[in-house]
């Protein structure tokens, strides 16, 4: 790999951040299949690719998608802590959200007995996952990675059509940008809070 390539790598990384703004713009389905085709080289321990995608884009796949969110926060209780007379605001507006967001990505992978092989699964879509942001910033298109309280509710996982032997464990919600920014903006915290030594460790019992 060029050195030049490298850089552009590592800027790819450090510069993309979570778009909440949506544009109304629609995104060509092309284009959505481009970015998960160049993230599905994330790499997995099974035989086969253990995440699978559903795709929300259409006008009337919105609507339904939104609406499940709702009935699904009103299973969960979601709506219990919030005012009586802010309710409806706060519905409309997470309503309004998701049948706005010009594409919305169901992420799931299958259940797993075996601890192991869950584990496995899980961070291999993960990485997957993380490829998708990158790709989709690299063609302007900017990512929100959501873990909403309905991705653990299995009806609402059964009105989106996902087989009970899987779990929803993201979605993704896309919209084009105007330019994607290679400024770093974001803050990490330092390596020295988190980075030790298992030497270190062993002093630090001593």
């Amino acid at each position: 790999m060029e050195r030049d390539e490298l850089h552009s790598i590592s800027q790819l990384i450090q510069s993309r951040r979570t778009i909440r703004k949506i544009l109304p713009d629609s995104i060509p389905r092309e284009l959505i299949y481009t970015i998960l085709e160049i993230a599905s080289f994330a790499p997995f321990h099974s035989k086969k690719e253990p995440w699978e995608v559903l795709l929300i884009s259409t006008e009337s796949e919105r609507q339904l998608f939104s609406t499940a969110i709702l009935e699904s926060y009103t299973r969960l209780g979601v709506w219990d802590s919030y005012n009586q007379s802010d309710l409806d605001k706060t519905k409309s507006k997470v309503y309004d959200y998701f049948a706005e967001v010009p594409v919305s990505i169901v992420v799931s992978v299958p259940l797993e007995a075996d601890q192991k092989t869950s584990l496995e699964a899980i961070s291999a879509t993960a990485a997957f996952i993380q490829n998708i942001q990158l790709v989709a910033w690299d063609k302007s298109i900017g990512v929100t990675w959501r873990t909403t309280p309905n991705i653990f509710d299995s009806k609402f996982a059964e009105e989106l059509r996902i087989d009970s032997t899987r779990q929803i464990v993201a979605t993704l919600h896309l919209t084009k940008i105007k330019t994607a920014s290679t400024k770093i903006k974001a803050k990490r915290t330092p390596l020295s809070e988190w980075v030790t030594t298992l030497e270190s460790v062993k002093n630090n019992e001593a």
